[in-house]
C-alpha cells in the first residue's frame, strides 16, 4: 500500500496568518514531503511497522504521539495516529512555531498535545463508526 499525504485547505488559529503567508515553495515542500521524513510518517510507521522496531519507534509507541521536525522551516510538528478499528488509518498533525516547542514541558506545547490527542480520538471514533456501519 502506498501512503500519501493529504492536507487540509487552510490554517486555523492564532498562527494561521503566519503559516498562510508561507512561500509557495514552503507550502509545496509540506505537501510533497515523503512520509518517511517527518512526524506524520513516523507516527504511522510506529503503529504499522513490524515488532522489531528501533528504539525511537518503540518510544513513539509508548508515548502515543510524536514531536518532530516539520517540512516547513521554523515549524515543528506534533502527530498522533488515527485509528479505524484496530488499524492505523493515518495521522493528524499540528504545526507549531519552533519557538513554542522548545521544551516538552512548555505549557503551550503540553496544551497542544492534549488538544491533538483529543481530536485524534474523536476522528478515530468517527472512522470506526463508519467502518462498522459499512461492514454489514
Amino acid at each position: 500500500m502506498t501512503m500519501e499525504r493529504v492536507l487540509t485547505a487552510g490554517a486555523f488559529g492564532p498562527y494561521a496568518g503566519t503559516l498562510g503567508s508561507a512561500s509557495l515553495r514552503q507550502r509545496a515542500a509540506l505537501q510533497r514531503a515523503p512520509l518517511s521524513l517527518d512526524a506524520s510518517g513516523l507516527i504511522i510507521r510506529a503503529f504499522r511497522g513490524d515488532r522489531r522496531a528501533d528504539p525511537a519507534v518503540l518510544a513513539v509507541r509508548e508515548q502515543g504521539y510524536v514531536l518532530g521536525d516539520a517540512p516547513v522551516r521554523g515549524w515543528r510538528a506534533v502527530s498522533a495516529p488515527l485509528w479505524s478499528e484496530r488499524w492505523v488509518a493515518g495521522s493528524v498533525t499540528l504545526l507549531i512555531p519552533a519557538q513554542d516547542a522548545q521544551r516538552q514541558s512548555d505549557p503551550r506545547l503540553v496544551h497542544a498535545v492534549h488538544e491533538l490527542m483529543d481530536s485524534a480520538g474523536v476522528i478515530s471514533r468517527h472512522l470506526t463508526r463508519i467502518e462498522t456501519r459499512h461492514a454489514g
